[in-house]
C-alpha cells in the first residue's frame, strides 16, 4: 500500500470515527431534549467548534499512528517531496470537494429561506455536510491514486 493510500485510508477513518462520535453524542442531546428552547443554536454552535478541533486532533492521531505502523511494517519512510501527479490528484479532489460543499450549502440555505427546518437543524445540515464532502474528497483521490490521474 502507498503512502499516498495510507494517508487518504488514515483521512476516511479519522472522518468516520469522529463524525460517528460527534452523531451519537448530538442524537443524546435530542434525546434529552437539549433542542427544545433558545438555546438549541447556541449548542449547535459550541458543539461545531469542539467538532472541528477533534477532528483536526484525531486525524493527526490517526495519520501519525498509519504512518508509523506502515513504517515498522515495511521499513520504508515517507517521503517529503511531492511531485507533479500528486498535487494534480490533490487540486481535482479539491474541486470535487468544494463543489459538492458548495451545493450542500445552497441547499441548507434555501431550507433555511423557506422555513422549511429550524436554524439549528440547518447547522447541523452544514456540519453533516462538511463531513460528506471531505469523505467524498478522500474517496476522490483514493480512486485518483488508484486510476493514475
Amino acid at each position: 500500500m502507498s503512502n499516498q493510500s495510507i494517508g487518504i485510508a488514515a483521512s476516511l477513518v479519522s472522518a468516520i470515527i469522529v463524525f460517528a462520535v460527534y452523531s451519537y453524542y448530538m442524537f443524546g442531546l435530542y434525546q434529552g431534549g437539549a433542542f427544545e428552547g433558545a438555546g438549541a443554536s447556541t449548542l449547535v454552535g459550541k458543539s461545531a467548534i469542539v467538532l472541528i478541533v477533534a477532528s483536526i486532533i484525531a486525524h493527526v492521531v490517526v495519520r501519525v499512528a498509519f504512518m508509523v505502523l506502515n513504517s515498522m511494517v515495511t521499513r520504508e519512510v515517507e517521503p517529503l517531496i511531492v511531485d507533479e501527479r500528486e498535487e494534480l490528484i490533490e487540486l481535482k479532489a479539491m474541486k470535487i470537494e468544494s463543489i459538492a460543499f458548495g451545493i450542500c450549502f445552497v441547499t441548507s440555505m434555501i431550507v433555511l429561506a423557506l422555513a422549511l427546518a429550524p436554524v439549528y437543524v440547518v447547522f447541523l445540515l452544514i456540519i453533516a455536510s462538511m463531513f460528506a464532502t471531505s469523505f467524498l474528497g478522500a474517496l476522490v483521490k483514493l480512486y485518483l491514486f488508484r486510476r493514475g490521474v
